[in-house]
């Protein structure tokens, strides 16, 4: 998870330096508090200990499982057990329930018999779930020994679906809310995507997942300029040849950048 998020906040701050800054920010999970970072809720030090911290309390939790599903979220309450939660919505066509390993193994082998694609998602945890319970207070705790701003730039939270009220997500409590609550990606892009036009939509981190989940969240919309920093994960080429390739794109759909 630190990982990650250096990398989504290098990211940003050398875009930054090249002129491109966002009008409006979504974060996956882990990813909100780079979002929330970039909009100056948290100072980037503060943010780092935060996650770090995060990731340790996440990881002493009991093993779990998380499942993605080739169907629209109201087709898998119908199919899903008690106790497997929705986890996120990550498209209108892929949802992710979280659980104990046995439950997710069972369901995954129930949708199998009814001809509906899963696939298990490398993670060693059910994170979004009731499983993370024991590590809300200790995080709410954390959150809130650090300093925390209103945020100067939009953010579309994924765990409530819509843009947050500036000192929203400086609120401690929120935070623990986001670490059990599903991931509403599909909700957040769609309300972003509404809220203008024009609108380019900038993956901002490692791999392509995200521009490719909100590709699959905008069909039907406007057609929308959607990009991604760098290349797929374990792909080959260059990386820097990827951003650069990206910034041209974001250019040719009329993002200025201080060349």
């Amino acid at each position: 998870q630190p990982a990650i998020f250096i990398v989504e906040m290098a990211l940003a701050r050398l875009l930054a330096t090249w002129g491109t800054k966002p009008a409006a920010v979504i974060g996956h999970s882990v990813g909100e508090f780079a979002a929330a970072c970039v909009a100056g809720v948290f100072e980037l030090e503060d943010a780092v200990r935060l996650v770090a911290a995060r990731g340790r309390l996440m990881q002493e939790q009991p093993a779990g499982k998380m499942l993605a599903v080739r169907a629209p979220i109201e087709r898998v309450p119908a199919q899903r057990p008690a106790g497997l939660p929705v986890a996120a919505v990550n498209s209108p066509a892929v949802t992710v329930v979280s659980g104990p390993p046995d439950a997710v193994d069972a369901f995954a082998a129930s949708l199998a018999r009814e001809q509906v694609q899963s696939t298990a998602l490398v993670t060693s945890h059910a994170f979004h779930s009731s499983m993370m319970a024991p590590v809300e207070a200790p995080l709410v705790q954390r959150v809130g020994a650090v300093k925390r701003n209103p945020a100067k730039v939009e953010i579309c939270s994924t765990a409530l679906a819509r843009v947050a009220a500036a000192d929203e997500l400086a609120d401690p409590t929120y935070w623990g809310r986001q670490l059990l609550s599903p991931v509403r990606y599909a909700d957040a892009v769609a309300v972003t995507a509404s809220a203008d036009t024009h609108r380019v939509f900038l993956e901002v981190g490692p791999g392509q997942v995200l521009s490719t989940l909100a590709r699959q969240s905008l069909i039907g919309e406007r057609p929308r300029t959607v990009v991604s920093c760098l290349g797929p994960v374990q792909a080959p080429g260059s990386d820097l040849e990827n951003l650069l390739a990206a910034v041209g794109k974001l250019w040719v759909a009329g993002v200025a950048d201080h060349w």
